[in-house]
């Protein structure tokens, strides 16, 4: 049986069994060619003549004129047409014979066809000169140079509409980029130039070859390339014929394998490709020459009608007057069906049920053909290069993206089972990584046009099935989630105890899944981030019906709470960090969702866009409420705490939420609809907890409580922290936390906080009981009274600024009398500096009125007062088991509260004051080149650089000088940077952002040792400081600085709760206790000095309420006994001032208001200075505490500069004030004695007369006498 013409290759032979070709039509037709001088055979044999033959030139002159003929008379490259001249029939039946046995599949093998079919398609000319004339007539619209991977291209920021435009070298050295904002790079995916495409680049960056307005020249003759169309089909059809029958060889493959795993189906498509790269390159070559050539390519690819000619003959249908043809017909055709349901599989139906293989795998034009085995053939580069280098054709561009995606499930399926080879290989070779980047390389062409993004959006439902797809590659295994708000479970410690009890809620389990493991879902992270680049497609994807709610919020919950970490209380360390995984989580969080909805959000943004945003909050706090109930367990009424010992760093349901908030702000109609969401305090109290664990991690990591863990939670909390992403994962739940604080009831956060933070194993404080209500809460602080463990009744209101509340006048020298009692405990030399700042602080100079009466105290006993205790004990504690823990956890705590009040970035902060705090933090750790100073900085989503770049060089320019790049040793040059100016550092560098930023404790330890420096230096020798405290600055807490949401933050340091912390830090630090350091010391008057600050912009009746709190008296079971925050705080600055010697100094810059500045240089003494010159603006009874302070001060200069014969009537005075503060003591020390007798006689139902009449003498009882050798008291009698 002979075999098909044109393809008696072995391999082949099976696909043509049974078909007799050998028939007397055939060789009547041949008759006219059996003379060798024919035509025909002088192309056939000419390798026997000279290239420069006049015979090969008329012969191919010949063939052009057949090509012409058939192409004047409009009949098709393919096909036996009864309708068309049987003169005309026969010239392009003699055609084909001919052409069949010119391009057979061994010859496509070969080099020499290819020098004959350069001959034929130059059709006369010589070779170059046929080149140039297809140059010359090349004016595309658009340029599209294909270029692969690592070649050189150029991206012009000025010019560009998107972020992936590029441009070849040809284009960007032809146009004017003079001045312009550029950038020269080696292309890691390969791509394509996109001159001339007016949705990528503007017009005034296009060369002067294309673009609408591109000179061109007057369009050629219709047969100027009929010849190489015929050779084009028949070069294609042959490229398929070679390929069809996949399925049989690749069952034939795996047999003599035994189905052996893992089979290298990358490799064996390699192998097949590998014979075809000499037609593969040659068609690339006749594309390459442009114009009509390319124009020919395109339409012979995208003819429907041309494919059914070829694919449409059956066994039945042979023409038997007509000769073999080379054609796609029955004979391959249940092969070639074999093929495409080879790239299906039965788990797309997972997140595809609608598809239909049979009607998804049709292919309709030789296009289609060719992209079916560009993903068959596993994405070979040549193949795709070949595909995209026709994009500039009208409606080429339309018709190889709608198909591509289409079928982008298929393609998603080929890279999982690519993933699933990797893995079983152990990454021997890296076969995921590249097919990834080539397919990005076929995508960014075409998502690159919002205008095709939109046709395709149209077509296909294009959002949807890349939505779909990124859910197939990342959903195929999941596990039940361990997180849980249920409090049976709050001191689980590893998830085998939750073995059973999990919520229903599903969560990817990456160790499984090859395709996170293997990294091969980014090219699908890369279409997306391409695709919702385009605010039109970003915003018709959130009001999709489905896209939106359904899957992507499916991506959503499958990430919310995943890769749960458990710390390891005892035992063994671990033994396998695997910090693999835990990068790679953050990875896909970043890539797949973080960006994802930065595009989201700044689509909507910038259009201010209100029912897109509606829609976004309204999905999202759906799906966020969800979650919540789910993991609530058993939890019925309000929870305070998550879980002691397990953390998730995943939360993206609370970043998209807390980023709409912060975002949508300015559109008034978005902030009225989630003024509801805004009074839910219920809710907003569970949401908030889990993006405070995650600090509170945090916190337990940089104490040293996470070391059985190995780096498991290193690498997690540098990775949250990490400059370029932290916009996605750290400043989203600061965000959060910092809107639900600000709406909340302010004791139940600090609660929450002291909870969190373990802080109740450290102290002990009263009971706070308010009802949770689900009206506005924003009054709460301030309406609301506190209700202690004792029930105490003793709340002051405040009477105006004049008056000082009652009960803090009377306690002053009770609670200056008790702090006597720490003397003891206080380090040498201290007790005298104690005496010394309560000298002469007698009733005597306090001024009474009728709006300050004098003091009523019959409340105010140890009894009645609420309790603040110290309580830490290593053996006692639930999780703060070591005293090294202490301190760290306190000052996290209160770091994360100084972070939310001051911190105004989403908050109220332009985009240029978030920069430039930003620029100023980085710059502050040292001099930075401008590429690494840019690329610290976040940008969100795919075009986050549009809104950093036009701010960025005039913000560096303003805080910022250049330093010029200097040679060093060894003949190299140092590159030129960026130091931080002088007086920017001084007045701009905030610590509160530097320690938030910071990767390590350590880090902002280091940039603060500079600061310090910097201070020292401006002191000089004036005044020798021996602890500089940190340079924290006053924030403003006008209304227009923070978002009405987060306007009442402050009210957080105003509440009972926070006032008892600073009370039982700062009597820490006072007693001297090694586990409560300075610096902790401190942030608590930090904080306070912020809540004064605040108070002071409070409405009067405010103001009053919150003075009234800060006044309230407490038991203090150490040291203080009974104290009060603001005279606790005057003494302490007494204390300090005493130290430095500086006390007279001091009180008179304090009273001058010296020290009331946003930023002071100094120690202790200034920066409790300047705390107590805001609490005398609020409280007067500090102001009186200050004058008389001063007045004492300059009572004893005045005795210093007195007479030596006016010391005994000082000597008297001083007695007599003495005198006065004993006999006023006494009293009260009386007074307080009757009432404790009063409520111990209440207490044993006695009264007055009862208690007179009981004998005290004792003379019924019999007396035993003993002599104490230590007795000598004369009086005593001797028996």
């Amino acid at each position: 049986m002979p075999p098909l013409p044109g393809d008696p290759h072995p391999s082949r032979q099976s696909d043509f069994d049974g078909l007799d070709l050998s028939h007397p039509g055939v060789h009547d037709s041949l008759e006219t060619q059996r003379n060798d001088d024919h035509p025909f055979n002088v192309i056939l044999r000419m390798n026997d003549f000279n290239e420069g033959d006049r015979r090969v030139h008329d012969a191919v002159l010949y063939c052009k004129t057949q090509a012409d003929f058939l192409k004047l008379s409009g009949y098709p490259l393919f096909g036996n047409h009864p309708n068309f001249d049987p003169q005309v029939r026969k010239v392009a039946q003699e055609f084909n014979q001919f052409l069949d046995k010119l391009i057979t599949l061994p010859g496509v093998r070969t080099e020499a066809l290819f020098s004959k079919l350069r001959i034929l398609l130059a059709q006369g000319e010589s070779y170059e000169a046929f080149k140039a004339a297809m140059n010359e007539l090349d004016v595309s619209l658009k340029c599209n140079t294909i270029w692969e991977n690592d070649s050189v291209a150029y991206r012009c920021n000025t010019c560009a509409l998107t972020p992936c435009m590029s441009l070849c070298a040809s284009c960007f050295q032809a146009a004017n980029h003079e001045g312009h904002d550029f950038t020269r790079f080696f292309s890691r995916e390969g791509g394509a130039c996109d001159c001339g495409n007016s949705d990528v680049i503007r017009p005034i960056g296009f060369c002067p070859r294309h673009g609408e307005n591109a000179v061109r020249p007057p369009p050629p003759s219709p047969l100027i390339v009929s010849l190489p169309r015929h050779i084009f089909q028949k070069l294609l059809v042959c490229l398929f014929l070679e390929w069809r029958g996949f399925k049989d060889l690749y069952s034939q493959e795996r047999e003599a394998m035994e189905w052996e795993e893992p089979f290298n189906l990358a490799g064996f498509c390699e192998n097949l490709v590998n014979p075809m790269l000499l037609l593969i390159n040659f068609l690339q070559e006749c594309v390459n020459y442009g114009g009509p050539m390319r124009e020919a390519m395109a339409e012979i690819l995208m003819d429907k009608e041309l494919y059914r000619e070829l694919t449409k003959r059956n066994s039945d249908e042979v023409d038997l007057s007509a000769s073999a043809d080379m054609s796609l017909d029955w004979r391959t055709r249940s092969k070639f069906h074999a093929d495409r349901m080879s790239i299906f599989s039965e788990s797309l139906y997972s997140c595809f049920p609608e598809l239909d293989s049979e009607q998804l795998l049709e292919c309709e034009c030789l296009l289609d053909e060719l992209l079916f085995w560009v993903i068959r053939m596993n994405f070979p580069q040549n193949l795709i290069n070949f595909s995209l280098s026709m994009l500039s054709e009208p409606n080429y561009t339309d018709a190889l993206s709608t198909r591509f995606f289409t079928w982008y499930p298929l393609v998603a399926n080929c890279v999982r089972r690519l993933c699933v080879y990797q893995q079983l290989r152990e990454r021997n070779s890296d076969v995921v990584q590249s097919t990834c980047s080539r397919l990005i390389h076929i995508s960014v062409q075409m998502l690159s046009s919002e205008a095709l993004c939109k046709r395709l959006n149209e077509k296909c439902d294009l959002v949807k099935v890349v939505l779909n797809t990124a859910c197939y590659l990342l959903t195929e295994y999941l596990q039940k989630t361990e997180m849980t708000l249920d409090p049976f479970f709050i001191w689980c410690t590893s998830s085998k105890q939750l073995e059973g009890n999990q919520c229903d809620w599903d969560v990817m389990l990456m160790e499984k899944n090859a395709t996170m493991t293997q990294h091969g879902y980014w090219f699908v992270m890369g279409d997306i981030q391409n695709l919702l680049a385009h605010p039109s497609l970003a915003i018709s994807t959130v009001l999709h019906p489905t896209a939106f709610s359904n899957t992507y919020t499916t991506l959503l919950n499958r990430m919310q709470g995943m890769n749960v970490n458990w710390r390891i209380v005892r035992g063994e360390h671990r033994e396998n960090d695997n910090t693999d995984l835990v990068q790679r989580s953050f990875t896909l969080e970043f890539e797949a969702l973080a960006l994802t909805m930065f595009n989201f959000i700044s689509a909507i943004s910038q259009q201010q866009h209100f029912v897109a945003a509606v829609a976004f909050f309204d999905k999202i706090i759906v799906a966020l409420t969800d979650w919540i109930q789910t993991i609530g367990g058993w939890a019925t009424g309000d929870v305070l705490i998550c879980p002691k010992y397990c953390v998730s760093f995943h939360l993206p349901l609370h970043r998209h939420l807390s980023t709409a908030l912060s975002h949508f702000n300015d559109m008034e109609l978005f902030r009225r609809h989630v003024e509801d969401f805004r009074n839910d305090e219920g809710l907003l109290r569970r949401i908030l907890l889990h993006p405070l664990k995650i600090q509170v991690a945090r916190a337990e990591y940089y104490a040293g409580m996470w070391v059985r863990n190995g780096n498991q939670l290193r690498v997690q909390a540098i990775i949250y922290a990490q400059p370029h992403i932290n916009a996605s994962f750290q400043t989203p739940d600061l965000d959060l936390i910092r809107y639900c604080g600000a709406n909340v009831d302010p004791d139940w956060f600090i609660d929450a906080l002291l909870h969190n933070f373990h802080l109740v194993d450290v102290f002990r404080f009263p009971i706070i009981n308010k009802e949770l209500s689900s009206s506005n809460v924003l009054d709460v602080a301030s309406e609301q009274p506190d209700v202690s463990e004792n029930n105490e009744k003793t709340m002051a209101v405040g009477t105006g600024r004049a008056t000082p509340d009652e009960i803090a006048d009377a306690n002053w020298e009770r609670c200056a009398e008790q702090i006597k009692v720490i003397l003891k405990d206080l380090p040498p030399g201290k007790a005298d500096v104690v005496m010394a700042a309560l000298h002469a602080r007698s009733g005597d100079n306090l001024v009474y009125s009728k709006t300050n009466p004098p003091p009523k105290f019959e409340k105010e006993t140890p009894e009645t007062l609420p309790e603040l205790a110290y309580v830490f004990n290593e053996d006692q504690a639930d999780v703060i088991t070591r005293m090294e823990w202490v301190d760290p956890m306190i000052s996290s705590a209160l770091r994360l509260l100084a972070e939310l009040v001051v911190l105004l970035t989403n908050c109220g902060a332009s985009n240029e004051a978030s920069l430039r705090a930003e620029m100023v933090n980085t710059l502050a750790s040292g001099q930075q080149t401008h590429s690494r100073l840019r690329s610290v900085i976040a940008e969100k989503g795919s075009r986050g650089a549009e809104i950093v770049d036009p701010l960025f060089e005039k913000v560096l320019k303003d805080i910022a000088d250049f330093t010029e790049p200097i040679a060093v040793p060894g003949g190299q040059m140092r590159q030129g940077s960026y130091q931080l100016k002088s007086e920017v550092r001084y007045n701009e560098f905030c610590p509160v952002l530097c320690q938030h930023r910071a990767l390590s404790p350590k880090s902002s330890a280091a940039v603060l040792m500079d600061v310090e420096k910097m201070e020292r230096d401006l002191l000089g020798g004036e005044e020798k400081i021996v602890q500089m405290w940190i340079p924290y600055q006053l924030s403003d807490f006008s209304d227009s600085t923070r978002h009405e949401s987060v306007r009442n933050i402050g009210r957080l340091l105003l509440c009972d709760r926070f006032v008892q912390l600073s009370i039982v830090v700062l009597e820490a630090g006072i007693l001297g206790r090694p586990e409560v350091r300075e610096t902790t010391t401190q942030l608590v008057v930090y904080l306070l000095t912020l809540a004064y600050q605040y108070m002071a912009t409070l409405p009067p009746s405010e103001k009053y309420a919150a003075v009234s709190r800060f006044r309230k008296s407490y038991l203090a079971t150490e040291g203080l006994k009974i104290v009060q925050l603001p005279l606790l705080v005057f003494v302490l600055f007494i204390i300090e001032c005493e130290k430095r010697g500086v006390k007279g100094k001091f009180l008179e810059k304090t009273m001058a208001g010296d020290f009331d500045k946003k930023r002071i240089v100094g120690g202790s003494a200034e920066y409790l200075a300047r705390l107590v010159s805001l609490i005398s603006k609020c409280d007067d009874g500090v102001q009186l505490s200050l004058l008389s302070a001063l007045d004492d001060c300059t009572k004893d200069k005045e005795v210093e500069h007195k007479p030596e014969g006016n010391d005994q009537k000082a000597n008297q005075d001083r007695k007599a004030a003495a005198k006065r503060r004993r006999e006023a003591l006494f009293a009260a020390n009386k007074k307080k004695n009757s009432e404790v007798m009063k409520r111990l006689m209440e207490k044993e139902g006695l009264t007055q007369k009862d208690i007179d009449s009981i004998d005290t003498t004792q003379s019924r009882c019999p007396l035993s006498w003993f002599s104490c050798a230590i007795d000598l008291d004369p009086e005593r009698p001797p028996w």
